[in-house]
């Protein structure tokens, strides 16, 4: 089994240990706006007559989940926190991923009153990184590194702690003189709760590949140095893994000698 492999298997078996504490779901349904005061609203959706809560516009969850978009369907992934208050009348889910679905649906276009709901203060921040987040410039002696860059399902956009994290590979490269910046890119597909599969386009993963050498290439980095590695076969997983299965990594390797680690040897 490959170092990626293990990584996620570990990963997968993480997540599955607190299924147990919790209810996975993965669906889709058209989001719901509901228009409270606090940051101009919340985000809803209803799935077998049940209320689930998904953000507040501005709103991203360490996964780098996005709010959904009307007139588009949304494929939730995730799972009910236990004990958790409701949120504007839903559940609330943790963790969780919002996709939004393409084509066009004019149909979720539904947008409700506030009706008496609030959003409480721990819920109404927009938790976006920023470039004081970010680690402090590499230092040697440098090490091989695997950077995950996250994806919403089946396309190329890239969240904000996505972009920095592109940024970072990026700025290691260029400090450790790295030979080597591999992109693995993946097609992942998502089991639904009521069985049925939805999987992503066969291009996905050239699609992905493509989008993150040309970041690092517009970063500073020689393009002859980035190389693309496509996996070739589909990956399956539920609601709790399987946005990690399509998650992409950025490898960093091959450094040169540098004075201070031939010091530290």
């Amino acid at each position: 089994m490959s170092r990626y492999e293990n990584v996620v298997v570990a990963a997968a078996l993480t997540l599955l240990s607190t299924a147990s504490m919790s209810q996975p779901l993965a669906f889709v349904a058209c989001p719901v706006f509901r228009n409270v005061p606090e940051m101009r609203g919340c985000w809803l959706t209803k799935y077998h007559d049940e209320w689930y809560y998904l953000g507040s516009p501005g709103g991203v969850n360490a996964k780098g989940s996005l709010p959904p978009q009307l007139k588009h369907r949304a494929l939730v992934e995730g799972a009910v926190k236990p004990d958790a208050p409701r949120v504007c009348g839903g559940l609330v889910m943790e963790p969780v991923k919002v996709s939004a679905l393409e084509p066009l649906d004019p149909l979720c276009n539904t947008v409700l009153g506030a009706e008496g709901f609030h959003i409480p203060a721990y819920n109404a921040t927009t938790g976006i990184p920023d470039t004081s987040t970010m680690t402090p410039p590499p230092q040697a002696p440098y090490t091989d590194q695997d950077i995950v860059v996250d994806f919403y399902f089946d396309t190329t956009f890239l969240g904000i702690p996505s972009q920095l994290a592109i940024q970072r590979a990026a700025a290691y490269a260029l400090a450790s003189d790295a030979a080597e910046v591999t992109v693995r890119t993946f097609r992942g597909a998502t089991r639904l709760s009521d069985g049925k599969l939805m999987l992503e386009r066969e291009v996905i993963a050239q699609e992905r590949a493509r989008r993150i050498v040309d970041s690092l290439v517009d970063l500073g980095v020689a393009p002859e140095r980035v190389h693309a590695a496509e996996h070739p076969s589909v990956q399956e997983g539920g609601p709790l893994n399987a946005p990690d299965l399509r998650s992409a990594h950025i490898v960093v390797a091959g450094f040169p000698e540098h004075p201070i680690s031939r010091m530290i040897r």
